[in-house]
This record gives C-alpha cells, sequence and structure tokens, in this order.
C-alpha cells in the first residue's frame, strides 16, 4: 500500500478524472436504457444508480476541496490551467445535445409546439457550434500539429512527438 502526503496547492482539478467517468456511464446506461426490453432496462437503471452514487458524492467532495484550494491558492500553473474544465463534467454544465434532445422527446410526448420549437432551437445551435468547431480542430490537429502540444511538458522540456517523428510501421507489435 502506498501513502502520499499531498498538500493543498498540490490539488488540481484532475483529481476529479476517477469519478468522472463514472458519472458518465451512469448518464449513459440510462439513455441506453429507453431502448432495451424492461427486464434488461431496469437492471441498467439500477446498475445507472449504483454508478451515480458512487461517483457523484466524491466528486462534490472533490470539487469542494479544489474551490477551497482555488480560494486560498489562486488559479493554478499556466500550465495546469486547462484542467479546472474538467470540474464541469459533474456539474453537468453545457450539455446541449442533451437538452435538445430531451426538448424534443418532451415536445413530442406532450405534444407541445413550445418545446418542440425549444428542441430544435438547441439543435441548430448544436449544429452551428459543430460547424465551427470542426475546422478549428482540423487546422490545428492535422495541418499545424500543434494540437496535442502541452504546456506541463515544456517544463520539462519535451513535447509530444509530431506525426512525422513516429514511425508506425516500424513500432508495431503484432
Amino acid at each position: 500500500m502506498s501513502r502520499q502526503n499531498v498538500e493543498n496547492r498540490q490539488i488540481f482539478a484532475t483529481a476529479l478524472l476517477p469519478t468522472v467517468s463514472t458519472i458518465v456511464a451512469a448518464s449513459t446506461g440510462a439513455s441506453v436504457a429507453n431502448v432495451l426490453p424492461d427486464s434488461q432496462a431496469r437492471i441498467t437503471i439500477v446498475i445507472s444508480y449504483i454508478l451515480l452514487g458512487m461517483g457523484l458524492p466524491i466528486s462534490v467532495l472533490l470539487m469542494a476541496n479544489y474551490s477551497y484550494r482555488l480560494i486560498l491558492f489562486k488559479l493554478p500553473q499556466p500550465a495546469f490551467i486547462s484542467s479546472t474544465f474538467i470540474t464541469i463534467g459533474p456539474c453537468g454544465h453545457f450539455p446541449i445535445g442533451t437538452l435538445a434532445l430531451s426538448a424534443q422527446e418532451l415536445g413530442k410526448e406532450m405534444d407541445s409546439t413550445g418545446m418542440k420549437v425549444v428542441g430544435t432551437i438547441l439543435m441548430m445551435l448544436l449544429l452551428i457550434i459543430w460547424l465551427l468547431l470542426f475546422p478549428v480542430t482540423l487546422y490545428f490537429s492535422v495541418i499545424k500539429d500543434s494540437w496535442f502540444t502541452s504546456p506541463c511538458l515544456s517544463e520539462v522540456g519535451g513535447q509530444p512527438p509530431s506525426f512525422e517523428e513516429v514511425d508506425f510501421i516500424k513500432n508495431r507489435k503484432y
């Protein structure tokens, strides 16, 4: 068994990563249960609640600890600033796709024109976001080859290898 002493200034939002996976698995299970037969849907819902019960309380405790760290020590170093967005996951903010699908489903089930309009607007907003982010992702990841440069690696004098530096055929294990 390993024991580590962690000070408050060493706590980053990446501590939430193990809990985010259980929360995402729980929400996915709840979505999948809609199309399963009743017996399988019940089991899936129970397992989803168990996963949510395992992940959500721990993530709330970790977010409280991380908020305490931010209050005392301000924002983390520039190399770790992107990790602060991890806290969005357990909070459930910015799920435009989920909100759009839910609004459309509510509009269909309740025969509500207003909810159908809200669902359509949210779907259009989601499409616009995807169309705006696709060229940016394409430019930085494929054309410029700088998408995966990590500022935290620059402190130790390195960065991930580019596509030209990696010989995929030579490194195959099969």
